[in-house]
């Protein structure tokens, strides 16, 4: 028995890697383009707004696509909706060269580019990748899978930059072209490893019943309810980091090298968060989880701003602690969506709670900015950060979905029959 067990060993891991490359190479591109922002504006001749424009509306449309292309998982199948992703990243970074105009820059760059990533989300990969896992296995492997944008992040942002520095981001766009193109077959073997590691799933909902009335109940669900808003609260917080913190930290007087390497720990850290969060949905009720880390989250607000010296080794130490809960939030919310309604309607539920989320980032960036004009400082925005992160996560420990995720191990299945052909 101990090939079938190396041999599942060896199943699992594939599917992982595959996953995750393709989460890693959409999040990766899509996360580093601020790096190509400045050659951009040069390069197309246009202000430095409509560029920013043009990839700000791009952030807002990988939100919104993201409910349709889990529409698309439903209705036709995985492959569809990542092959979409693929084939419509590959046209906005092939076309971007020769976007001189606002119009094309917004088209391209912005809305096609941004829409191919929202077809390869974590929400969309974890749907495909969790049928062939079951959830036990699922689990770690989410964590995995969530600290692909990080791992992406790693590889792809020097080797932008340096092709940026080096022939161009003319060039630059045609290159990625390559990475893009080759998760391309990755897509197509994920997408035909179904109902292997396990013998049923709570997805037969979506066959008795249309998806219409299956997304109908769900979103009039108490639980479902609170995903949504605890994730709002989400996008909320990390629009802090990724908006405010930096001009944060430049205004208590910390070096603008000690705030640069307070970002490179912090992403460090956020890959070690996701994978250790997986774990802990192993060995704990996941909401239980999910609700520590928004705890967590307010205890570290209370600390940063009002507790703590402002000096380089407090921040710095503040920026690691933050990076472990960064994506932590992502993989146990998946996870609890997925356990109540199966991974088809997964991808199409995770895709709404995701377009909240960017809405709660739009309008932490927005009332970031006016607290710092009303006040003068970003005392008034972490104030809310802390309250809301408090209220998510008394929230989520209301939550009154059950998870047995250890006990399900022994339930999980494994064959070594013959794949069928479409596999």
């Amino acid at each position: 028995m101990g090939w079938m067990k190396n041999t599942k060993r060896n199943y699992i891991l594939l599917i992982a890697v595959s996953a995750c490359l393709i989460y890693a190479v959409s999040s990766g591109i899509r996360s580093n383009l601020a790096i190509l922002l400045n050659s951009l504006v040069e390069h197309s001749g246009q202000s430095y707004a409509a560029v920013s424009f043009a990839l700000a509306a791009g952030q807002l449309v990988y939100g919104l696509v993201q409910p349709l292309f889990g529409i698309i998982v439903i209705k036709k199948s995985n492959l569809t909706a990542l092959s979409c992703g693929v084939i419509l990243m590959a046209i906005g970074l092939a076309v971007t060269p020769w976007c001189h105009s606002e119009l094309t820059l917004l088209l391209f760059p912005g809305i096609i580019f941004h829409a191919g990533t929202g077809a390869t989300c974590f929400g969309i990969v974890m749907s495909v990748a969790t049928p062939a896992l079951g959830r036990y296995h699922a689990a770690v492997v989410s964590g995995l899978i969530n600290a692909g944008t990080g791992l992406g992040s790693t590889f792809l942002a020097p080797l932008m930059s340096l092709l940026n520095n080096t022939v161009g981001v003319d060039i630059t766009m045609l290159c990625l072209l390559v990475p893009v193109m080759l998760i391309m077959p990755v897509c197509v073997w994920l997408s035909h490893r179904k109902n292997i590691m396990m013998q049923s799933h709570p997805d037969d909902g979506v066959e008795k019943t249309s998806m219409w009335q299956a997304v109908n109940s769900a979103l009039k669900d108490r639980d479902f309810i609170i995903l949504v808003v605890s994730f709002s609260i989400c996008g909320f917080h990390m629009a802090i980091l990724q908006t405010h913190m930096y001009a944060q930290l430049i205004s208590y007087g910390i070096s603008e090298p000690i705030a640069t390497l307070c970002y490179t720990l912090m992403g460090i850290a956020t890959m070690c968060g996701a994978l250790l969060c997986g774990l802990c949905c192993l060995k704990f009720e996941i909401k239980n989880v999910l609700g520590s880390v928004y705890v967590l989250r307010g205890v570290i607000g209370i600390l940063f701003v009002f507790v703590l010296p402002k000096n380089s080794i407090t921040v710095i130490v503040v920026a690691i602690m933050l990076g472990l809960t960064t994506d932590a939030s992502v993989s146990p919310t998946c996870a609890l969506i997925c356990n109540k309604y199966g991974p088809k309607l997964m991808a199409i539920l995770f895709g709404f709670t995701y377009m909240c989320h960017q809405i709660g980032s739009f309008l932490s960036a927005a009332f970031g900015g006016m607290s710092l004009t009303t006040t003068g400082n970003y005392n008034l925005l972490w104030t809310a950060d802390i309250l809301l992160c408090l209220l998510a996560a008394a929230l989520v420990y209301a939550i009154r979905i059950k998870t047995e995720l250890i006990k399900e191990k022994s339930k999980s299945s494994y064959t070594t029959s013959k794949p069928t052909a479409a596999a």
